[in-house]
């Protein structure tokens, strides 16, 4: 739920009480605001005014559900409905691949240098990940007020200006010719109706050599090599509404080869069983998990009897 503008206000006020404090990433956990002292983590919002803890408590309690996650803020463990420490180690892991001693640092800066667009960003749980890599510029979008409104919070506390959020769809890339290096988009093209238009959105934004980390749902690899099946589902998929078609591996290669990109590389493909450890019914969260869209007596299809998908990563490069 989004807040209204006096509870914004009043929550962003009550974030600059904490101006100054340092946030850091442990075990995939965003910690925010936190200092270190004799290496014992702890948290500074006790000296806040009551009516700041306040305002700030219910901030966080009005933006349920929390999609992405984990955050740790004073003692709220927000615990969302997506693992995204879980995503962004494969993230991470790709990353390191694709981005090799030849063309930049390895280690922690393995985006030094890079402009990088997270297209679908949510509260920006992927922004606050991805600017530990130490990009040049480093940008999210999405359209969505509330996720806006919790990234503001979050960043406020965090203080992390470095960071660019543009509350816009992808649509916002015209504005960016040939301008980023990479683009990370994960959990957006089956959502759309025309997955075409993203994928040579996120083409013509690139500069060239520039790369895209695609993510999202994918049905079941076959024996056919040259297969090319999309599942159009008739109402709901996995209990969700705005599935418009699922994919499969060959279909997204096509996808992307008609939009302009090649030297495509398929990294993983996660079984849908595999996955519902990473989306699950919490607290902070309380959305549908995988577990409750998946039929619990066929685990390869869905509550609608659909053929289950998994998740694929797959990369591409603009020539």
């Amino acid at each position: 739920m989004r807040l209204d503008s006096d509870q914004f206000s009043q929550a962003l006020a009550a974030c600059r009480e904490l101006a100054g404090r340092s946030w850091f990433i442990q075990n995939g956990v965003i910690h925010i605001p936190t200092r270190l002292d004799n290496r014992t983590v702890s948290t500074p919002l006790a000296g806040l005014s009551k009516d700041a803890r306040h305002y700030l408590h219910q901030a966080f309690q009005t933006l349920r559900p929390w999609r992405k996650g984990p955050f740790q803020i004073d003692h709220l463990a927000i615990q969302a409905n997506w693992r995204s420490d879980v995503k962004f180690r494969r993230l991470r892991r790709i990353l390191s691949e694709l981005f090799s001693e030849s063309e930049t640092p390895t280690g922690s800066n393995c985006l030094q240098g890079l402009r990088v667009c997270d297209i679908g960003a949510n509260n920006g749980y992927f922004l606050f990940a991805l600017s530990d890599l130490a990009p040049q510029r480093l940008i999210g979008l999405d359209p969505t007020l509330e996720f806006y409104q919790a990234f503001r919070l979050l960043q406020a506390l965090a203080q992390l200006w470095s960071v660019e959020f543009l509350p816009a769809g992808y649509q916002a890339l015209r504005h960016f010719p040939l301008y980023f290096d990479l683009h990370i988009c994960m959990g957006l093209y089956y959502h759309l109706t025309d997955p075409l238009h993203l994928l040579r959105s996120l083409h013509a934004s690139l500069r060239k050599g520039g790369r895209l980390i695609l993510e999202g749902l994918c049905l079941p690899p076959t024996d056919d090599d040259q297969s090319a099946l999309a599942l159009v589902p008739r109402g709901r998929y996995l209990g969700m509404r705005g599935v418009w078609q699922v994919p499969d591996q060959q279909v997204l290669i096509n996808w992307l080869t008609r939009s302009g990109f090649g030297r495509i590389q398929v990294h993983e493909w996660i079984s849908p069983v595999d996955c519902i450890p990473e989306q699950t019914r919490t607290h902070w969260g309380d959305l549908p998990g995988l577990a409750e869209g998946l039929d619990p007596h066929r685990p390869g299809l869905t509550m609608e009897g659909y053929p289950a998908a998994g998740r694929i990563w797959i990369s591409a490069v603009r020539g």
